[in-house]
C-alpha cells in the first residue's frame, strides 16, 4: 500500500506547479452572461475548440467535469485542458509563443514572470468589458497581474495560495498539545513532540525551492509588520540585513533540531509522505499541499494553523502568493470564445468548482467560501481575514526581475544556513548583495 501511495505521490508532484494565492467576500460572481457577451449556445453552429495550457496535471480529471459543465451552457465551445509538466512549462510555452503554436489561453505566473510575457507582446491586456467577472476580484488579487507603470491588467487572477502549518491533530490530542500562537509556543510544542519520541517537523531541504517558497516567504510577515514592512523592503527602508529580516532567518534556523535525520537529503516528496503516514507532528508548507497530503489517504485528523507571531497580541500576518492567472494569447484565432470561457471560469460556479476540485488552490473571485466542501480549505482561507486584511505578499515575489533573483538567492543560501555552513547574518548579507547588483533601492546600503 505504501508503495502505491508513493507512486501516486511521485506522479502528482512531478507535475505540480510552484507555489500557487483571494479572499472570500459577500459579493457573488456572475454566471458569465453580462457585459454584452454572447451567451447563446445554439446547437446548430460549428463547435470551436480552444486550448488552455497550464502546469497543473493534478486537475486533469477535475477539468473534465468543469469543462463538461461549461459546455452545458456553451455547447459550441469545447475547452481542452492542456497540462504540461510544471518544470517544463515556462520553456515550453516560451517556444510555443515564439513559434506561434501556443494555446489560446495560458496559465500565467504571478508578478515578474507574467509581466515579462505581457511586455513581450505575447499576451493581451484584459478589461472588465471583455471579462465582466473580473469585477468580482479584489484589488489585491488583480494587482498580482497588473503592469505597475500603466495599470493594465494582463491576466485574470484565477487561483491563489497562502502559507501556514498543517499538523497531526490526533497526535497533538494524544500528547495534550495545542496549536501555538507565538513562536515561543511553537518551539515548546516541538520540544513536546520530540520528548514523546515523535518527529516534530516533516521538513527536509533536498528540494531547496521550499525554503523560500514554503517557509521564509510564509513566516516573514510576523517580523517585519506585514504588508507595510514588505513595502519598506521594496523601497530599501528595510533590507535583508535589517534586524527584522535577520530575526526571521534566525527563527527558521531554529527548525534544525526538530528536522528529520539527514535532512539535507530528504526531499519534498519525502516530507509529504512522512507527514501523511503519521510519522511527524507538523508540516510547514503552503496551502497547495493540502490536497496532496489528503490524496495519500491519511488515517488521522489533520488541523492547520497560521504562522505564529513574535508576541501575544501581535497581528497574525499570513503571506499569500498569486498562484495562477489566465492570460489571452495575443495570436489566438479564437479570442471571442476564449474570453467567454475565461469569464465563465471566474463565475461563482466556475470558482466554486475549482475550489472543491483542488483543495488548497483558492478561488480568487468573491464567492461564498462557506459553500466550499473542505473545512480545512475554509479555515486556511480564513488566515487572511474576512477581506484579506491579514495578508502580505511573499517577500521575494517582486524581487525577481533581475539576475540573480531574490528567490534563487534565498533558496541557495537558506539551504547553506540550515546546513550549518553560514549564519543567518551571513545569509542575509549574501541575499542583499546579490539583489543589489541590479535592484537600485538596495544599492549603497
Amino acid at each position: 500500500m505504501r508503495n502505491k501511495k508513493v507512486l501516486a505521490l511521485v506522479m502528482a508532484v512531478m507535475m505540480a506547479g510552484a507555489a500557487l494565492a483571494g479572499c472570500g467576500g459577500q459579493e457573488k460572481a456572475d454566471s458569465g452572461t453580462e457585459g454584452g457577451q454572447d451567451t447563446s449556445g445554439g446547437s446548430g453552429e460549428e463547435v470551436v475548440e480552444i486550448r488552455m495550457s497550464n502546469w497543473r496535471v493534478e486537475e486533469i480529471e477535475a477539468f473534465e467535469e468543469i469543462n463538461a459543465e461549461f459546455m452545458k451552457e456553451y455547447p459550441n465551445i469545447k475547452p481542452v485542458y492542456d497540462a504540461i509538466k510544471a518544470t517544463e512549462y515556462d520553456s515550453k510555452i516560451s517556444i510555443d509563443l515564439q513559434n506561434n503554436t501556443a494555446a489560446d489561453l495560458l496559465y500565467i505566473r504571478p508578478f515578474d514572470r507574467g509581466q515579462d510575457l505581457y511586455e513581450q507582446g505575447y499576451i493581451e491586456a484584459i478589461t472588465q468589458e471583455q471579462v465582466p467577472n473580473l469585477a468580482n476580484t479584489t484589488t489585491m488579487q488583480t494587482d498580482v497581474y497588473t503592469d505597475g507603470e500603466t495599470g493594465t491588467v494582463y491576466a485574470v487572477p484565477y487561483m491563489y495560495i497562502n502559507y501556514g502549518f498543517m499538523y497531526n491533530k490526533t497526535m497533538f490530542d494524544e500528547l495534550g498539545l495545542t496549536e501555538p500562537e507565538t513562536w515561543e509556543e511553537f518551539f515548546l510544542v516541538c520540544d513536546g513532540l520530540k520528548e514523546a519520541g515523535k518527529l516534530p517537523l516533516a521538513f527536509g531541504i533536498k528540494d531547496s525551492w521550499i525554503l523560500s517558497g514554503s517557509v521564509s516567504d510564509g513566516i516573514f510577515g510576523a517580523f517585519v509588520g506585514g504588508e507595510e514592512g514588505r513595502q519598506k523592503l521594496l523601497s530599501g527602508e528595510l533590507l535583508p540585513t535589517s534586524p527584522e529580516m535577520v530575526e526571521s532567518f534566525e527563527t527558521m534556523n531554529k527548525f534544525v533540531p526538530y528536522m528529520p535525520d539527514n535532512y539535507e537529503g530528504v526531499s519534498y516528496l519525502d516530507n509529504v509522505q512522512m507527514f501523511a503516514m503519521g510519522e511527524a507532528g507538523i508540516y510547514p508548507g503552503g496551502s497547495f499541499d493540502l490536497g496532496l497530503i489528503q490524496q495519500q489517504g491519511i488515517d488521522f485528523e489533520m488541523g492547520v494553523f497560521a504562522p505564529p507571531v513574535v508576541n501575544k497580541g501581535d497581528t497574525r500576518w499570513t503571506s499569500f502568493n498569486g498562484g495562477a492567472g489566465i492570460g489571452l494569447n495575443a495570436a489566438s484565432e479564437h479570442k471571442e470564445e476564449a474570453l467567454i470561457y475565461m469569464n465563465w471560469l471566474m463565475s461563482e460556479k466556475g470558482q466554486q468548482m475549482i475550489g472543491d476540485a483542488a483543495p488548497g488552490l483558492f478561488p480568487c473571485a468573491n464567492i461564498d467560501t462557506s459553500a466550499l466542501e473542505d473545512p480545512l480549505v475554509q479555515e486556511m482561507m480564513g488566515f487572511g481575514g474576512e477581506n484579506g486584511e491579514l495578508y502580505t505578499i511573499s517577500w521575494c515575489m517582486k524581487l525577481n526581475s533581475g539576475t540573480p533573483t531574490a528567490t534563487s538567492l534565498a533558496d541557495d543560501n537558506l539551504f547553506l544556513m540550515l546546513q550549518g555552513t553560514q549564519t543567518p547574518e551571513e545569509t542575509a548579507q549574501i541575499i542583499q548583495d546579490g539583489v543589489a547588483q541590479w535592484y537600485e533601492p538596495w544599492q549603497n546600503k
